[in-house]
């Protein structure tokens, strides 16, 4: 049970049409919520990995560390997004390597790469911060 939004399913009700403010637009982009968000998700991901390799090339500030944080962050997103909740019930998936349970520990690795790498980008940030104001 989860809380409707506006995008969910559109503003067939009065009561989610009064949450909108009667834009009336939600109901036009409720059938097209999942595409919209999965191209502007794919746009801020490789807009995200442009600049890193803009600034790779064109100046010495990105070191080798930052190009590690950005692909494991990347790898986390892929093996997290290779789950289906199918896989996790475990109710109509058998096949694969040890079964639903061997795709919760792959779900709970790729979780860790991407906190694990959203802590180091938050640490280098700060140790980078620290670090101009020392002469």
């Amino acid at each position: 049970m989860s809380a409707r939004g506006c995008l969910d399913e559109g503003c067939a009700d009065i009561d989610c049409n009064e949450r909108c403010g009667g834009c009336m637009g939600c109901a036009v982009f409720g059938s097209y919520r999942n595409p919209l968000s999965s191209i502007s998700a794919g746009l801020l991901f490789a807009l995200g990995w442009w600049f890193l390799i803009d600034g790779t090339v064109t100046t010495q500030i990105i070191e080798d560390k930052h190009q590690a944080i950005g692909a494991m962050s990347t790898l986390g997103l892929f093996m997290v997004n290779a789950i289906s909740a199918e896989m996790l019930n475990g109710e109509g998936y058998h096949d694969g390597c040890l079964g639903s349970t061997g795709a919760r520990v792959w779900l709970i690795i790729g979780l860790v790469c991407s906190f694990g790498s959203f802590i180091a980008s938050i640490w280098v940030m700060v140790v980078a911060y620290l670090q101009q104001g020392t002469p």
